[in-house]
């Protein structure tokens, strides 16, 4: 009886294995080893009533997932496309089936300036249309983004609405110095206004990330205005990134985009490959006061 056990459970491993390696077991070849093995059990008067059920319902169950095997394997094998940026990736356990994994994505590398204020900030203001997005105390998720891309703003030509800052050179805005202190920002003074930035030829664009001012105390900017164009006067397939206005104060459209507490961080801003060689922010103060100030702006793209 037990070389008989044997034998069958080496047979089981077998038929487990090729499962396991997306090998479709032939059904005849299932029905064979089933069948003899239940001639064998016949043969055997020594196994009792319980033995026979119990292999006869192993027996069941190895058929059931060699056709599960041979039904995930249909749709993979018939529908495979050919895209660099997406692979079908199967999983160790062949009981879940294959899952499609978009590969050649990593975590977009961004160097953080120093935190200025520590803690999570309470929000002591009010922000028109009173939709904010509470501070956490964790870092931001990570933010996947094609290999090879990188800040394509760095140090490039940044013009203003303001052309004479209250404070600050608008060149600033690109040259890489991100820190909440002062000497790292430029003023643009009241009422709306807006930095344009030409990135001097057209790029996939995945992120933008802002800094406008995140010393003590902690504030939220207003009529936040984020868009990309093919022209410098932005008259040409203009589009809108993001949108805080809720009332189309600023003339651009209503937004829908919630008002947010500045930090270290910056606010990231999800561009979606959109291809564009300009990139403007608006801004008409913030809740400390009526200056829109503006640290850095970096642009991610290929």
């Amino acid at each position: 009886m037990k070389r008989k056990e044997n034998i069958f459970i080496r047979n089981i491993s077998r038929l487990v294995k090729s499962v396991g390696n997306r090998k479709t077991p032939s059904v005849n070849y299932l029905s064979n080893v089933i069948e003899e093995e239940l001639k064998g059990l016949k043969r055997d008067s020594r196994r009792n009533e319980m033995h026979r059920n119990l292999f006869i319902g192993i027996g069941a169950v190895l058929v059931v997932l060699a056709f599960g095997a041979a039904a995930f394997m249909v749709p993979t094998l018939g529908n495979e496309k050919n895209d660099s940026s997406k692979a079908l990736v199967q999983t160790d356990d062949f009981l879940s089936g294959p899952a499609e994994i978009e590969v050649g994505l990593v975590p977009l590398a961004i160097e953080l300036p120093r935190a200025v204020y520590g803690g999570t900030p309470p929000i002591t203001f009010k922000v028109p249309g009173g939709k904010i997005i509470k501070p956490s105390d964790k870092l931001r998720e990570p933010f996947l983004v094609p290999v090879g891309v990188f800040n394509v703003a760095a140090g490039k030509p940044v013009s203003a609405s303001d052309e004479f800052p209250v404070v600050g050179e608008i060149e600033m805005v690109t040259d890489g110095d991100k820190e909440g202190a002062d000497g790292s920002y430029v003023d643009l003074g009241p009422f709306l206004q807006f930095v344009t930035i030409d990135l001097e030829r057209k790029y996939e664009i995945y992120a933008i990330v802002m800094w406008h001012f995140h010393k003590e105390p902690p504030r939220a900017y207003v009529d936040v205005v984020v868009q990309v164009a093919d022209d410098a006067d932005f008259t040409q397939n203009v589009r809108t990134l993001y949108n805080n206005d809720h009332d189309n104060t600023a003339g651009l459209g209503v937004g829908g985009d919630w008002h947010y507490v500045e930090s270290c961080e910056g606010k990231l801003i999800d561009a979606k490959g959109t291809k564009a060689r300009y990139v403007r922010a608006y801004s008409d103060g913030n809740s400390s006061d009526d200056s829109t100030h503006f640290i850095e702006i970096e642009v991610f793209g290929k």
